[in-house]
């Protein structure tokens, strides 16, 4: 007895450098295909790090993952080994690895943490960034037009403060 829904077909792309790839393109296409189907959104694709699956998928269209096996990881199929990936796309195409739309209660729990959105117990932790995202990056100066973006001015000379402390300026009052 088969799954409903998409079937488990070729990818978009025929040109794989491997086998391995193929199947990893295999594993996401096959879950956007479900994700489309159940949501009937046909921009709607699957989010791979948990905090996106959690507002994107979960809580954004209202549908959970069931049926993800609680050894495996829940990453992006790149990072995953291809016993892993072979596994999920037979649990799949057997129909035990499935979107459905949530309760009211699991769209509740999943609004309240992560780990009651996530399809498994393991998966990799969201990265806590304390600085700027663009730290020691250069924004490009285009010189397409060199009317609109006239060259940088270099500032070489000293730093001033940026405002008159109220005594330097009683200071040069009494000087005069």
């Amino acid at each position: 007895m088969g799954r409903p829904g998409p079937k488990v077909g070729k990818t978009k792309r025929d040109g794989y450098c491997s086998n391995a790839n193929a199947e990893r393109g295999l594993l996401r296409e096959v879950l956007d295909m479900d994700i489309v189907y159940k949501t009937g959104d046909p921009g709607a694709e699957m989010r791979w790090v948990v905090l996106a699956f959690q507002h994107d998928i979960v809580l954004f269209y209202g549908i959970i993952l069931v049926g993800w096996p609680r050894a495996v990881v829940f990453q992006n199929p790149s990072k995953m080994r291809l016993t892993v990936v072979r596994q999920l796309l037979s649990r799949f195409e057997q129909g035990r690895l499935y979107f459905r739309r949530a309760t009211p209660g699991e769209i509740f729990a999943a609004q309240e943490s992560m780990y009651n959105a996530a399809p498994c117990v393991r998966f990799a932790l969201p990265t806590v960034r304390n600085c700027r995202s663009n730290l020691n990056q250069h924004w490009h100066r285009p010189t397409i037009d060199s009317t609109k973006f006239p060259p940088r001015f270099v500032r070489n000379g000293p730093k001033s403060a940026r405002g008159v402390d109220t005594d330097v300026e009683s200071d040069a009052g009494d000087a005069e």
